[in-house]
């Protein structure tokens, strides 16, 4: 059961033990004052303790029955004192004791037990007053009589109309609250909840971003390895141009056009390792590499020229075809190795493919899982914006509320002006309405009460806006949040793309350039294979040196063998 409809009930309870003991003590006061005014002391007495105990019992009696019991006995109550004062100056006066009683009857909350005290006294004064007219006014004039019960009736039936409209707007009012305070903890319940599922959603974000950087930081990893593959690489061949610094300008410019390629590669590894994924391998190196292979034609072109040159200085041959035939054994190891770093080179590339390939993969799961969390955090919004909407319902039922305790705050004001004009009329009467003054002084009071109280629950619906209107804020700041995060995880999915496209293009890349590497270790080994063969060749000239050295013997033997030659790869003619 909700709070509100606890306070109420156990409200209505307390009230009922209240009058119950205020029976009481309006009974001792009444037999004491009938007592002292000699008046009918048995029926005063009897009365008292018949009532009390109707009133003490009827709290331990259910809800509606304790009331209604209770309010019976406050009316008892006051037509007993009524008829203790039977032929008193001051039994007239004992009839404020009814509107008083009307009154506190109101403070129980129960719109029955006061209609039901309403209509016990119109049927005490009605009957009596054909009846017993003694026990109700102190004259025995039927037609005075019946003036009097016909005025006191209208006040009554106006008393008790403003009394039950009010007790209706207490527990309209009361109604209203539970309405509104189930909504509060509906309302509370989704904010919670919603809370709960946004915490979720920045949880998987989070952890989205987390395989993101993961996916990044193993990208940097594998651009490091192949980078230290690269370094590696430029080392090696660092040193091979150190071991053929001393061979011919053909084999020179062939190993420089080689590295000049590996220093491209090398160039775009360094960008690629420090992050740099836009860079693109351009296509200017494969005709490049075309273009060493060319050189390389163009050597053994030249190498034949040279060879040619030989025969036709058949005087420089015999001296110089040792010489020859021991550089053509040299530049065949020496390219055989050559071969040997090549399938190595290879291999290297294989392995930084496939590098590149997983991170690919990588990158595109990492996108799936950043799309997905975009999705949730846009679900949590859509949530936050539901809650937003809860608040602002609640808000405006508590500006209905506000205008309900208005309502009853001018019911009290207007209550209070009644019962000014009623002392009013009592101070006119004189010693005949102290009575009804000391009535509309408690009349008056109760208003005032009854004005306060509405106040106070004005107060505290306003609080509880404003409450309401600050955890709307806070959810819409939620929202917002969320949708900036969503926003994240779209640009975290953009790059990702991006870095897979990249990713796929350097592996095709890679992929084309292991396979001009295989191609240029084949030529390299068919160049060992010729390299053989000029050795052959060049013993079938050694031995025909001898049987043409007479034909050559006109010939200086330390001529130069190769012209000066123009051109890019002048070198491999001075070399041969």
């Amino acid at each position: 059961m909700p709070e509100q409809t606890q306070t109420f009930e156990s409200t209505q309870a307390e009230a009922v033990k209240v009058l119950g003991l205020a029976t009481l003590a309006i009974s001792v006061v009444m037999v004491a004052f009938i007592i002292f005014e000699k008046g009918n002391v048995v029926l005063a007495l009897g009365g008292a303790v018949l009532f009390s105990a109707v009133a003490l019992i009827a709290g331990r009696l259910p809800a509606r029955t304790s009331r209604i019991l209770t309010a019976q006995a406050l009316v008892g109550t006051a037509i007993t004192f009524n008829a203790a004062l039977m032929g008193h100056a001051l039994q007239i006066d004992s009839h404020m004791l009814y509107f008083a009683v009307l009154a506190m009857i109101v403070a129980m909350n129960g719109i029955r037990a006061l209609l039901l005290a309403a209509g016990t006294i119109a049927v005490h004064h009605l009957v009596l007053t054909f009846a017993m007219p003694a026990l109700v006014y102190p004259t025995l004039s039927l037609s005075l009589n019946i003036e009097r019960t016909l005025m006191h009736a209208v006040i009554v039936v106006m008393e008790t109309a403003a009394l039950a409209y009010m007790i209706i707007k207490r527990i309209e009012l009361n109604r209203i609250l539970e309405e509104g305070n189930a909504k509060t903890l509906a309302a509370a319940e989704d904010v919670r909840q919603a809370l709960a599922s946004a915490q979720q959603e920045k949880t998987r974000a989070e952890a989205a971003l987390t395989e993101a950087q993961k996916a990044t930081e193993q990208a940097a990893e594998s651009g490091r390895v192949a980078q230290d593959a690269l370094r590696s690489n430029e080392e090696a061949q660092q040193e091979r141009d150190a071991m053929r610094a001393d061979e011919e300008r053909a084999r020179t410019n062939r190993d420089q056009a080689l590295a000049h390629l590996l220093d491209v590669f090398g160039r775009h590894l360094d960008q690629l390792s420090s992050g740099d994924l836009s860079t693109r391998i351009s296509t200017d190196l494969h005709p490049d590499y075309e273009g060493l292979r060319t050189s390389f034609n163009d050597t053994v072109t030249r190498l034949g020229h040279a060879m040619k040159e030989v025969r036709e200085q058949s005087g420089s041959m015999q001296v110089q075809s040792g010489e020859i035939a021991a550089s053509a054994n040299d530049l065949s190891t020496r390219t055989e190795r050559q071969a040997a770093a090549l399938a190595n080179i290879a291999q290297s590339v294989q392995e930084l493919n496939a590098s590149l390939n997983t991170v690919a993969v990588d990158s595109a799961d990492a996108r799936k899982l950043a799309e997905a969390t975009s999705g949730d955090a846009a679900e949590g919004s859509a949530i936050m914006e539901q809650a937003v909407r809860a608040m602002r319902g609640i808000e405006e039922s508590s500006n209905e509320i506000n205008k309900i305790t208005g309502v009853i705050d001018d019911i009290a004001f207007q209550t209070n002006l009644l019962a000014l004009n009623a002392g009013v009329e009592a101070a006119r009467a004189g010693e005949a309405g102290r009575g009804f003054a000391v009535v509309a002084s408690e009349v008056r009071a109760l208003a005032q009460r009854s004005s306060d109280a509405a106040r106070e629950i004005n107060l505290l619906i306003g609080k509880s806006s404003q409450q309401v209107s600050s955890g709307a804020d806070l959810v819409d700041k939620t929202g917002q949040a969320l949708g900036g995060i969503k926003e994240s995880v779209d640009k975290i999915t953009r790059r990702l793309q991006s870095s897979a496209d990249a990713m796929t293009t350097q592996s095709r890349q890679l992929s084309d350039v292991n396979t001009s590497i295989s191609e240029l270790e084949g030529v390299t080994q068919q160049n060992t294979a010729m390299f053989e063969e000029t050795t052959a060749a060049n013993s079938l000239l050694s031995n025909s040196a001898q049987a043409l050295s007479d034909m050559v013997s006109i010939f200086v033997t330390d001529a130069t063998i190769g012209m000066p030659m123009t051109g890019e790869n002048d070198g491999y003619a001075k070399a041969s």
